[in-house]
């Protein structure tokens, strides 16, 4: 019996003992699952901060190759176009250019009877033969056309009546005001694509760098939109425009077919055989370029 009061007091002891180092295992436990969380916090922002830095020297380093390759056509098409033959298509309502098979593999314009016929109506009765001004449309001016009536086949429709029908246009949005269904008309590989929208009795159209008719194609328009926002300047296809849907540029000329310009018929046969080549044979630019213009597709 006198045992007892030195178990009881050692039992005591002991379970103190327990009881304070309860507070210690828990403040280590508590300091560990903070520097644990500092830690995955800490590694989540580097992994942030490394995607944000990828993104945007993806974004600077396309839109520093689609600047260098730009202007690489823009001479050889005026060239081209100033070379040309012309001749009226009574069912585009347009003067059309008669372009070798050579030039059209080229600048992979196709189908060629619509492009041949889209050339001419851009070049002769849009641009007047002004190679400038040819220069600013294809480098993404937006153009506004006061005059646009043209002579169809079932008599007189607008520029935008024409376009809208035109093969492979196709509905889609923008940010640019139209008071109409806005439409995209697919140019291939280089010119890539025309923005078609109309305002009251004007209508509008530009030639774009890139359109946004896929995941791949969307990602590159809207690297042209960033550099539009810093440059201020429309992005087209083979160069870039001071001319915006804020200052765009007026034809105040009508756009109507003068014969005088392209007096013989077209034979509506010329040309319809022709196999158009892939676009990886068309031009000797480095593998870069075609790899994104391969992506474009996507």
């Amino acid at each position: 019996m006198s045992n007892m009061p030195a178990i009881g007091h050692a039992f005591e002891c002991e379970t103190t003992g327990t009881t304070e180092s309860s507070p210690l295992s828990t403040e280590n436990s508590s300091e560990v699952r903070q520097l644990h969380q500092r830690w995955h916090w800490s590694r989540c922002r580097w992994i942030c901060c490394a995607l944000v830095v990828t993104f945007v020297l993806l974004i600077v380093t396309v839109i520093g190759v689609n600047h260098a390759e730009r202007s690489e056509l823009l001479e050889p098409m005026l060239d081209m176009l100033e070379k040309a033959s012309f001749c009226h298509a009574p069912a585009h309502a347009t003067c059309s250019a008669e372009i070798p098979s050579a030039e059209l593999q080229k600048f992979d314009l196709h189908p060629p009877q619509a492009e041949k016929a889209l050339m001419g109506f851009m070049y002769l009765q849009v641009a007047r033969r002004d190679r400038n001004l040819m220069r600013e449309i294809l480098s993404g001016a937006h153009l506004v056309l006061m005059k646009d009536l043209l002579d169809g086949k079932d008599g007189p429709i607008s520029a935008y009546r024409m376009l809208e029908h035109w093969p492979g246009a196709y509905r889609r949005a923008s940010s640019h005001r139209s008071d109409f269904q806005q439409y995209g008309i697919p140019q291939g590989e280089v010119l890539h694509t025309i923005l078609l929208g109309r305002i009251g009795k004007t209508t509008w159209l530009q030639f774009e760098g890139n359109g946004v008719n896929g995941m791949v194609s969307f990602f590159f328009h809207m690297c042209d939109y960033l550099e539009y926002k810093v440059t201020s300047r429309n992005i087209g296809p083979l160069g870039t425009s001071k001319y915006t849907d804020r200052a765009p540029l007026l034809i105040q000329l009508p756009v109507s077919m003068d014969k005088q310009e392209c007096p013989l018929m077209c034979n509506i046969t010329s040309g319809a055989s022709q196999t158009v080549l892939p676009y990886r044979a068309m031009t000797s630019t480095g593998s870069w370029h075609q790899l994104l213009r391969r992506l474009r597709r996507i």
